[in-house]
């Protein structure tokens, strides 16, 4: 099991070096009105994401001839139910940087309340075999640490 980050400034809408606000669709409700787990994993897919293009210069996943991303390990915590209609923000950040694997920390908040957490450890790989993360991507995963 991944180690949790349990650190209080994760609560912290500004500790994020990037945010991805997201809208709630009426789709992502469940039977009791409110939005639906399944969806809250969506969003931090989402958020994860728009990251991974805005600082690695494309998305986690696609193959290349060079190396491609797999997500090892994710921990979600709700905190609190969110309504419907509802505009959320993902913050996001890396937590930890390995030899060749990186945590991405996100908080899920409605407006400055934070009502989600996740962490996803996320493998460089080439040819299915974990790969030690090139020097470039180290530093734009650096660059991006959590603020603590």
């Amino acid at each position: 099991m991944a180690e949790r980050d349990d650190r209080p400034e994760r609560l912290q809408r500004s500790a994020y070096a990037f945010h991805c606000d997201i809208p709630t669709r009426f789709g992502d409700m469940d039977v009791q009105a409110h939005i639906n787990n399944v969806a809250i994993a969506r969003f931090y897919e989402e958020a994860r994401v728009q990251f991974h293009r805005a600082r690695l210069g494309r998305a986690a996943g696609p193959r290349t001839d060079e190396w491609s991303t797999v997500v090892a390990n994710i921990n979600l915590t709700f905190r609190k139910e969110i309504p419907y209609p509802s505009t959320l923000t993902v913050g996001v950040a890396i937590g930890r940087v390995g030899r060749t694997s990186f945590t991405v920390v996100m908080g899920l908040f409605l407006g400055e309340d934070c009502v989600g957490l996740c962490e996803t450890v996320t493998v460089i790989v080439a040819h299915g075999r974990p790969l030690e993360l090139p020097a470039e991507i180290r530093r734009q995963l650096e660059a991006a640490a959590f603020a603590a």
